[in-house]
Order: C-alpha cells, then sequence, then structure tokens
C-alpha cells in the first residue's frame, strides 16, 4: 500500500478528531496543494524563469532547471517535456579525464531531442592536460568529434553557439576532422576556437542574415558568399586562413569581411605574416565603426600600411594597435618610413578618445604625428617605445601640460595614461614633473589626470619623485603586473 493511502489512517491516529485534524487528513487523500491549482500557462512560466540567465552557465544538472522541475512529480513533468524552449540552450563543458564519455552524448542526444525545433543556444568547451599519453587524448578526441557531428546535424536551429577546441588536443584521431557550418540560417552569435591545423571548420554566412557577433580563432575557411550583413555589429578574428580559393592574402580577406558588415561597430583582428594586400582599388569607407584593435604578428610596414590605407573611419573612438616585427632590423628603420598611421587617422578625422600604440619600429615622427591628430584623448597607451633619447625627452615635453599655453600641450583632459619605455630609467624626474603639471594645475581648475600606468620597476622610482605628494592625494600610479588584462610582455627590449 503506498505511502499516501496510509497518510490520512496516521494523522487520524495522531491528531484528534477536529475539523483541523479531518482537514488535514482530507487533504493528504487527495494530495491537492495550491500551486497544483495553477493552470499550465502559468507554471509554464514559472518554469521559464527558473533557467539560468543568458550570462549564467546552463550546464545539464539535476538540482539546477529544467531537470529539478520535470522531477517534481509526473505532471510537472509531462508539462516541462511539453516545453522546446526549456531545452533549447544548455553548456556542455568536459575536463579530460571523465569517467563516462557517453554521458555527455546522452545528455546533448536527450536536450537536442526535446528542444523539437526550437532556436538552439548553447556552448561546447573541452580542455586536456597536455601531460596525457597519446591514446588517452586520441579517446577524448573520440567523444568531442561525435558530439560536434551531433550538434552539426541542427545547425539550421543555431541561434547563440560556441565551441572550444583545446589547445592541447592535437592528436591524429581521424586525420583532418572537416566542420562543415552552412545552413546556419537563424545564428546571431557565433564563437570557434580551434588553435590547431587538423580542425579546418568551413564557415558559410551567406545563410546568416540575423548574425550580430562573429568571432574566430584558428584556421577557417570563411565565405560571405557576396552578401552584406546588415545586422552583424561585432567581429573578432585570430585566423591564418581566409576564404575556401586560397587565391586571397589575409589582408585583401579582412578587406571581403569588412565590405560584408556595412554597420560594424567593434573590429577585432589578429593579421599574421607580411603579405601586403595586392588590391590598390579597395576603399573601406564604415560610418558605424567606432572600435578598431589590429595586432599584426611577424609583419612589416607594408604590409600594415597596405591595410591602413584603404580604412577610412569617420565614428572611431577607440583604436589599439600592436605590430610585433618580422626582423629585428627594422626597430632601426630610417625616420622617413611610415606605417600609415598617421595618414589613416588625418583622413579618418574621427573623434578619438582612447589609443594605444605597441609598435617599437614606428618612428618618434610619426608618433608624434599621430598624437597631434587625437587632441581629445582620455585615454593613452604608448608601449615599448624605441626612441633616441632627445626623442623621448621631446614626447615627455609635448605631454607636459602648461597652465599659460594650454594649445602648446597634447591633450588637456587626459585622464589615464600607460607608458613603457627603454629610455624612462634615464628620464624619470622629467617623467615626474609632467605628471605633476597635469595633475596640480589642470583646466580649470579640474584635475583630469587621475592614473598613470607603468612597469613595475619603473613605479617605485615615480612614486619617490616629485609626484609623491600629488600621489598621496589620490593620483594613482598602477603597476601593470597588477592588471592582468592589461599585462605586457616585453618581447623585444628585455
Amino acid at each position: 500500500m503506498s505511502s499516501t493511502r496510509l497518510a490520512p489512517r496516521c494523522l487520524t491516529r495522531i491528531l484528534p478528531q477536529s475539523l483541523l485534524g479531518r482537514k488535514l487528513a482530507n487533504s493528504c487523500r487527495r494530495c491537492e496543494f495550491n500551486i497544483q491549482r495553477l493552470p499550465a500557462e502559468l507554471l509554464a512560466e514559472i518554469f521559464t524563469h527558473c533557467l539560468p540567465a543568458e550570462h549564467e552557465r546552463a550546464e545539464p544538472k539535476i538540482f539546477a532547471a529544467p531537470l529539478n522541475v520535470a522531477g517534481v512529480c509526473s505532471y510537472w513533468r509531462q508539462l516541462a517535456l511539453s516545453l522546446p524552449h526549456l531545452w533549447s540552450c544548455f553548456d556542455v563543458l568536459q575536463y579530460f579525464p571523465f569517467t563516462d564519455e557517453f554521458t555527455e552524448l546522452a545528455l546533448t542526444d536527450a536536450w537536442l531531442d526535446r528542444s523539437q525545433n526550437a532556436p538552439l543556444s548553447f556552448s561546447f568547451g573541452v580542455g586536456v592536460d597536455k601531460k596525457k599519453r597519446d591514446f588517452e587524448r586520441e579517446l577524448f578526441d573520440v567523444s568531442f568529434f561525435f558530439l560536434c557531428e551531433q550538434l552539426l546535424k541542427h545547425q539550421c536551429r543555431w541561434k547563440r553557439v560556441s565551441i572550444c577546441y583545446s589547445d592541447n588536443m592535437v592528436t591524429n584521431f581521424m586525420g583532418d576532422f572537416k566542420l562543415a557550418m552552412t545552413e546556419m540560417t537563424l545564428l546571431e552569435d557565433l564563437h570557434l576556437h580551434f588553435p590547431t591545423d587538423r580542425v579546418s571548420p568551413t564557415v558559410d554566412l551567406s545563410h546568416s542574415p540575423r548574425l550580430k557577433s562573429l568571432c574566430l580563432s584558428g584556421k577557417f575557411s570563411l565565405s560571405f558568399g557576396g552578401v552584406a550583413l546588415e545586422n552583424l555589429k561585432f567581429i573578432d578574428l585570430d585566423i591564418n586562413q581566409f576564404l575556401p580559393d586560397g587565391s586571397l592574402s589575409l589582408i585583401d580577406g579582412l578587406f571581403v569581411i569588412l565590405q560584408s558588415a556595412p554597420r560594424l561597430e567593434e573590429f577585432y583582428a589578429t593579421v599574421p605574416g607580411d603579405v601586403a594586400s595586392t588590391d590598390e582599388t579597395v576603399d573601406i569607407h564604415l560610418e558605424s565603426l567606432q572600435v578598431l584593435g589590429l595586432s599584426f604578428f611577424l609583419a612589416d610596414h607594408t604590409a600594415v600600411r597596405s591595410l591602413l590605407d584603404r580604412l577610412t573611419l569617420p565614428s572611431l573612438v577607440e583604436f589599439n594597435l600592436a605590430i610585433e616585427l618580422m626582423h629585428p632590423i627594422e626597430l632601426h628603420l630610417p625616420e622617413n618610413v611610415s606605417f600609415g598611421i598617421a595618414d589613416f587617422l588625418g583622413r579618418s578625422r574621427a573623434p578619438l578618445t582612447h589609443f594605444a600604440l605597441q609598435a617599437p619600429a614606428v618612428r618618434a615622427g610619426e608618433t608624434l604625428a599621430c598624437l597631434r591628430l587625437c587632441p581629445r584623448l582620455k585615454s593613452l597607451a604608448l608601449v615599448d617605445l624605441f626612441f633616441s633619447n632627445f626623442q623621448m625627452l621631446d614626447i615627455i615635453t609635448r605631454l607636459t601640460l602648461h597652465c599659460d599655453d594650454a594649445s602648446e600641450s597634447l591633450f588637456p583632459e587626459l585622464e589615464i595614461l600607460e607608458f613603457t619605455a627603454r629610455q624612462l630609467p634615464n628620464m624619470y624626474r622629467e617623467f615626474s614633473s609632467m605628471l605633476v603639471s597635469r595633475w596640480a594645475v589642470g583646466i580649470g581648475a579640474r584635475r583630469y589626470l587621475r592614473e598613470v600606468r607603468l612597469r613595475e620597476k619603473d613605479t617605485w622610482f615615480v612614486r619617490e619623485g616629485p609626484a609623491k605628494r600629488y600621489i598621496e592625494k589620490g593620483l594613482r600610479v598602477t603597476s601593470l603586473n597588477d592588471l592582468p588584462g592589461l599585462k605586457l610582455i616585453d618581447r623585444l627590449l628585455s
């Protein structure tokens, strides 16, 4: 006999024969609670609000929705299984070793089946210890590939997708694994991380008109099919190959991407190699682009210039440029050799407020020309400068604020300054005096400068110099080592 039928008898023996006792006994018999009287529509809404928020992890767990609400009773389970959107968002995070890879396959199958035709939002991340033996890592690859095959069958339902393949998962299992993503009609956000040559995804976005955000890292065959993606606002690329035919250089491939996103607002790209553009007729004019971040890896000045010479960005407010040279000899380029940075800024005439330059090969003349074109900077980062002592002193003098003639000073409203240079230890006093001029004087008695970021070895000398009194009053001097997101590795000048 079930415990539900026994409950009234037990309660009758324990409780007195009162109205309250009879009501309690009868309620157990009927198993009617207030929450069970709620309409199915209202319960469905409650179930929806139990789901994790978009920014939270949605790993399948028995104590989290939708599994926890589906396990209360048969009625709730039937209702939960009849709501596809409850099962349309999930995260699969794997870390080797794990006990049963088929559990992940079964969970993914269950979520895909229960979501029916609802748009899918998921993240699939894997990681593995590179110290593991090769056959163990290859067994782990089996699960990864099977899961990918499951998810690819439903790519027509993809909405927000993130797939990250570990840097250490480089084995010979199944040779080159092909991932073809070509029918993503509902896609809004796509993040793919495949830092290995053995996985070469093919991404065709010609059927993804709703795409808003695109992040790719690895070796990709990328195609837009000549279609302009009007909703695409954000792009972050760290890739080694563009387009299936391979006939375009990396920079020409970037032009194709920029032309396919006429309303782009943020664009970040890491460009490897020294291959310059071969198309001199391209002219990219993007009215909506506000943030541009370019990192050239093992490049030369011709590759950088071939990209910047084609760009006009009149709405740009933040520009970050890093250039790692292919040949150390380019640290000693003639003063008249230009990377095209000043020409780009002058042509765009943008209201730039944030500018970061990490490029030892850029000469002092071009650096100063760039600074003069950005009079309203709020944040400035000059990293790994490689100037003579005279040129460095000239830059520091230009940054010094003159209260009697503000027109002679750069960036009177500067708030954050990040500065690293080989010659800085020889000019601590001049640099500290520049900081004092900006914090002690200001414009209209207002102190704009509030933070200075330096290498750890430079912060002590600056704190003990002329700026010490103002540091005690509130001027922040921060070591780059204390800023994980901004930490820089001095590869070239150490």
